[in-house]
């Protein structure tokens, strides 16, 4: 189950919100970790992307509850951990929309520069260049 949560928040990083973690040229690192490369242009707040990172990380491991004992029984742990979810997914939705409103700026403009609907490179690097 940890391996499955890490991974999640991984592929949320990385491939959902388009910001490269391990496929990242000249990442900045801690140690021997790497962190995920923040756009340099932003539609929300840094704070924001940096409150998603954290909050996305910490829910992804709601499921511990039931390595706790009876927790399971109570109706209100049960409530409290599906609201958490869906306020996560409402978080990820909002960066979501944002790489697919970049992809299609991005359709768009080598649309009319080059007469039809291709890029040169994969969606993920032409975000990043934005």
């Amino acid at each position: 189950m940890v391996a499955n949560s890490l991974y999640s928040f991984y592929w949320d990083v990385e491939y959902d919100w388009g910001m490269p973690w391990i496929t990242q040229p000249g990442a900045s690192k801690f140690g021997l970790l790497r962190f995920p490369a923040l756009r340099t242009s932003y539609v929300y707040s840094r704070p924001w992307y940096l409150w998603l990172l954290a909050s996305n990380l910490v829910l992804r491991f709601t499921w511990v509850h039931r390595l706790l004992g009876d927790l399971e029984a109570h109706n209100e742990v049960l409530m409290t951990v599906a609201l958490l979810e869906v306020v996560r997914r409402w978080q990820w939705l909002f960066v979501r929309v944002e790489i697919e409103l970049r992809r299609a700026r991005l359709l768009k403009e080598a649309t009319e520069q080059t007469g039809r609907e291709t890029l040169t490179s994969s969606p993920t690097e032409e975000v990043l260049r934005l």
